[in-house]
């Protein structure tokens, strides 16, 4: 039976299982309240409708941005092809580990016995996501993504979905009172990969970290250029968004997360990251460890990648899991000297007033968009720009233009882009933005 079958006899039977969210839970609370079925069933259904009151309450007492987040990650649930996460630790966790398991794992199971001691921290969440099942090899088996023409090939639009589908958990993680510098997303092997550049690509706010093990990274193209994003589909978002918008400022933040929404998002470039990998790891190469690790240090300087090999074949070492724990330990317990990004839940207090020169620094240090709402709509609505657009090049100097007028002096040197420089030059000089 699977995990929503489940849900929904328990449902009938008066059980409340709307705090459960994998198979494990849901037999634990039938256990626990299988002698009272029958016997008792009109008491069942009593505490099942105070309990939903509770949580009724619980949730008109959560800010309504949290609210929607648990709505929408709801609705994710539904529609998400696999089984239910699995999730063990407090509901009350104030530290969440997400850890993706490798090709064939049936129910994380492997990795659900191997990362037991991380559940001796304190508040710490472990949650296993399912891989939807694929027909491979005859026989039906949990895996993130298909091979292609016989080979594993992965980069950014092939973990676009799986991507997506942790986005909206962490969301929800922070929308239940983790902050998102203790949240860290991880996985073992094919779940590697998909771990990290989900965990990279993630625009709401700077996350713990990110875990790799005896994993691959695939391609080693991380869009994080708007040149990706087809220009038509920015424009009606822009377009359709701008109806809702109520200030300049939301303007900015939503354009920012439009161009910042794949590859390395502005908010992760400094993501820590861990990459452990056996020498001789007979599935997993132990070249594609050691190529990982180059190829995120070269991402980003700034981007603290430790790299650790062991003396083993593919699996978790005992020595391995010792240096899980000391990283996971470490990021948790350290503060952001920033204030939370995405806080739904409310947990930061109130920031110090700023002054108007003080914010638009904060803005320009953020890489918050500083060009004025109504001449960027005027821009993006051009159809020399639209078409300038199309070229790489051009979308660079159009992205470093929206997000600072001024930077238009750093590319009038460049004969490319020079019809292009010209038009930009003129509507920011008819807007009065100017470029200098």
């Amino acid at each position: 039976m699977k995990t929503r079958e489940l849900k929904a006899f328990l449902k009938k039977k008066g059980i409340f299982v709307d705090d459960c969210f994998d198979t494990d839970s849901l037999i634990q609370r039938a256990a626990a309240t299988e002698e009272d079925w029958g016997s008792s069933s009109e008491r069942s259904k009593a505490d099942s409708v105070s309990k939903s009151a509770d949580v009724s309450n619980a949730a008109k007492d959560r800010p309504p941005e949290a609210n929607e987040i648990q709505k929408a990650w709801d609705r994710l649930c539904e529609a998400w092809p696999g089984e239910s996460p699995r999730v063990l630790g407090p509901h009350d966790a104030d530290k969440t580990v997400i850890m993706l398991h490798g090709f064939g794992d049936e129910n994380a199971q492997f990795l659900s016995d191997t990362f037991q001691p991380l559940l001796n921290t304190q508040g710490l969440r472990l949650i296993l996501p399912q891989a939807p099942k694929e027909t491979l090899q005859g026989q039906q088996l949990q895996s993130w993504f298909l091979p292609m023409n016989g080979q594993w090939i992965i980069d950014d639009q092939v973990v676009q979905p799986v991507a997506a589908y942790l986005h909206a958990m962490v969301r929800r993680e922070i929308a239940l009172g983790v902050p998102a510098h203790r949240i860290i997303i991880g996985g073992f092997a094919q779940g590697a990969g998909c771990a990290v550049r989900a965990a990279l690509s993630f625009p709401d706010a700077p996350l713990g970290g990110a875990i790799a093990l005896s994993g691959f990274f695939g391609a080693p193209e991380v869009v994080s250029s708007l040149a990706a994003m087809p220009w038509g589909y920015l424009l009606s978002e822009i377009q359709t968004c701008h109806l809702e918008w109520t200030s300049g400022m939301e303007f900015c933040s939503t354009l920012h997360k439009l161009i910042h929404d794949s590859g390395i998002a502005p908010s992760n470039r400094r993501l820590p990251v861990l990459i452990c990998h056996g020498k001789t790891d007979e599935v997993v190469p132990f070249d594609e460890g050691a190529r990982m690790a180059t190829l995120l240090g070269k991402k980003d300087s700034q981007m603290p990648v430790v790299f650790k090999e062991y003396d083993m074949k593919h699996g978790i070492a005992s020595d391995e899991m010792m240096s899980i724990l000391e990283f996971v330990d470490q990021r948790m317990s350290e503060v952001p000297a920033e204030p939370l990004a995405f806080d739904p839940a409310n947990l930061a207090p109130d920031p110090e007033p700023q002054t108007p020169s003080t914010q638009t620094q904060l803005e320009e240090e953020a890489g918050v968009p500083t060009m004025d709402p109504q001449l960027t709509l005027q821009l993006l609505n051009d159809q020399e720009i639209a078409d300038a657009a199309t070229d790489p090049e051009g979308m660079a100097v159009i992205q470093d233009v929206i997000m600072d007028p001024s930077n238009l002096e750093l590319h009038k040197q460049n004969p490319r882009v020079s019809k292009l420089v010209a038009k930009l030059e003129q509507i920011l000089t008819k807007g009065g933005a100017g470029a200098a």
